[in-house]
């Protein structure tokens, strides 16, 4: 438990240097002219959002909340998939920014209207745009199981064994940092915003470092 002490202090360090980040992005999106509204703010809502879950989910780490960590890195990882569908769809270069539109557009018509579905996203589920967009593994390793617990399935059980809770926490701090640090990179990639290049390869490191098979 020591180690997961340390784990978390590095973490902590990590996350406050990365939501300066996010909020310095915020405000250059802001400084943009060329910009459309409803493109920027879910750029802007995809980077605060996030920065604001990953912060939750890293205090409930650090309380030992690991089951209400993971019902949120559920969520932070459905946004990672979402931001790069959004932002950063590889087959969409040519036409990337009436793409990024059209998908933005969808996001305000969606939340707006009680009844629509909110988990479908230009009429597709999470599956097939992770799948679109490259990160099936992302989808099948990380999103599928972490909806065990949100949807408290027969396996939250091993939250019980103490090996189980060390090694998921610990993964679960890498988790938290990458997810943010790649949903950062793509809104500004997408907005041709140059980025911290010490703090990717930090978060990278930390990763390196900590992440247990």
């Amino acid at each position: 438990m020591n180690d997961l002490k340390i784990i978390s202090q590095e973490a902590n360090n990590l996350f406050r240097e990365s939501f300066a980040e996010c909020c310095r992005i915020r405000d250059e999106i802001s400084a943009l002219s060329d910009d459309t509204n409803n493109r920027s703010a879910i750029a802007k809502k995809n980077i605060m959002d996030s920065a604001q879950l990953s912060g939750q989910i890293i205090k409930a780490l650090d309380s030992g909340s690991l089951l209400l960590a993971l019902i949120g890195l559920r969520s932070l990882t459905e946004n990672c998939i979402n931001t790069k569908y959004t932002f950063a769809h590889p087959k969409k270069e040519r036409e990337q920014l009436d793409w990024a539109n059209q998908v933005c557009d969808d996001y305000f018509k969606r939340g707006n209207d009680p009844r629509a579905l909110k988990s479908l996203l230009n009429e597709k589920n999470i599956k097939k745009r992770a799948k679109e967009v490259g990160l099936e593994e992302l989808y099948e390793k990380d999103f599928a199981s972490l909806c065990t617990y949100s949807h408290m399935q027969i396996q939250t059980a091993i939250l019980n064994n103490q090996k189980y809770i060390e090694d998921f926490t610990r993964n679960a701090y890498v988790a938290v940092l990458t997810h943010l640090h790649n949903i950062r990179n793509m809104v500004q990639e997408h907005y041709n915003i140059k980025g911290w290049e010490k703090h990717s390869n930090r978060i990278v490191g930390f990763g390196d470092k900590y992440h247990s098979d």
